[in-house]
Parts: C-alpha cells; sequence; structure tokens
C-alpha cells in the first residue's frame, strides 16, 4: 500500500478492471501526460477525444478526487479505458488481460519538472497539501534549486522510503 497525503493506492480496492484497460503506470513528474496522450491517440485513432485527456483519463488516487465521482465516470467508459497511476506495479492489482505502461525519466529532469508543478500550483492546492500532509500553514519549500533537491533526495516522502520529498521518489 502507497498512501500520502496526496494520494492512496487502497482505492485501487474498489475499481474494477476490465480486459483491455491500459493502466499508465508512471512515477510522479515522469511523462505521464505525454504517455497518456500517446495511448489515447492509439485507442481513439484520432486526436479528438470523446473528452478532454484529463476527464478521459484520470489519477485514481488522488485523494482530492471523490472516489464515487471518479469510478462512475470510469464506469460509464464503454471504449478502451487508460487509467493514470502514479502508484508502483507492486501496489496495483494485476491482470493479464490488462495492459501495464510505464515511463521512466531521468531523475534531474523529473526534480525540474516536479519544481515547475510546485510553482504553478494554486494557492488553494498548496493549502490542501500541507492541511493532509500536517505542515504548517506557512510551510515553504526552499527557493535555492540547490537546497531543493537536497531536500528532494533526502527526505523521506512517505514512510517506508528514504527520498522523493514533496511529491514523490523516482
Amino acid at each position: 500500500q502507497y498512501v500520502t497525503p496526496i494520494f492512496d493506492s487502497t482505492r485501487w480496492d474498489r475499481f474494477r478492471l476490465r480486459p483491455g484497460d491500459i493502466v499508465v503506470c508512471t512515477p510522479v513528474k515522469s511523462c505521464t501526460t505525454w504517455t497518456q496522450m500517446l495511448c489515447a491517440l492509439l485507442v481513439h485513432q484520432s486526436p479528438t477525444f470523446p473528452q478532454p485527456l484529463n476527464q478521459l483519463s484520470r489519477w485514481l488516487e488522488r485523494n482530492r478526487e471523490p472516489l464515487d465521482e471518479l469510478l462512475a465516470v470510469y464506469e460509464a467508459q464503454r471504449h478502451r479505458r487508460i487509467v493514470k497511476t502514479h502508484t508502483p506495479i507492486d501496489g496495483l492489482p494485476y491482470d493479464p488481460a490488462v495492459s501495464y505502461v510505464f515511463c521512466g525519466r531521468d531523475p534531474r529532469a523529473v526534480f525540474f519538472s516536479m519544481r515547475d508543478h510546485i510553482a504553478n500550483a494554486s494557492e488553494e492546492s498548496a493549502k490542501d497539501v500541507r492541511r493532509r500532509a500536517g505542515l504548517p500553514e506557512d510551510f515553504e519549500l526552499p527557493d535555492e534549486p540547490q537546497q531543493l533537491f537536497a531536500t528532494w533526495l533526502t527526505t523521506p516522502y512517505a514512510e517506508g522510503l528514504e527520498d522523493g520529498f514533496p511529491v514523490g521518489s523516482v
């Protein structure tokens, strides 16, 4: 099980895989959206999708998404489904009738993508993460890249890990 202030892999317990589903299984900030887009282009054989990509292929474990609503969206899809996950493969249900697509990325590129993502997060999102993580409201990450990089490399993101703070280990 992978449970953090941002996501919870136990949400998979209520999700029912279907034959043909595609699970895009990538570490955080490791070309997930790009991989989802490639899968959607292959599934739909067109750059026009029935929904925007972020609605078509939602992040199952994300705590901010009400699980019942997310499950209803996936259940309503009649085409081959593309499920986004950041849970490592050992935390996912396995089904030989499902495709698992992984994309890796140089950890340095992950770090800079994470840094940009954090800088572009809304104050509402940042406040929600601080609350879920039990951090003080005035908590801020280091601005200086080398200091933030050192924090990311040496500070646990979740119990049982040695690195990855604040968004996850690669």
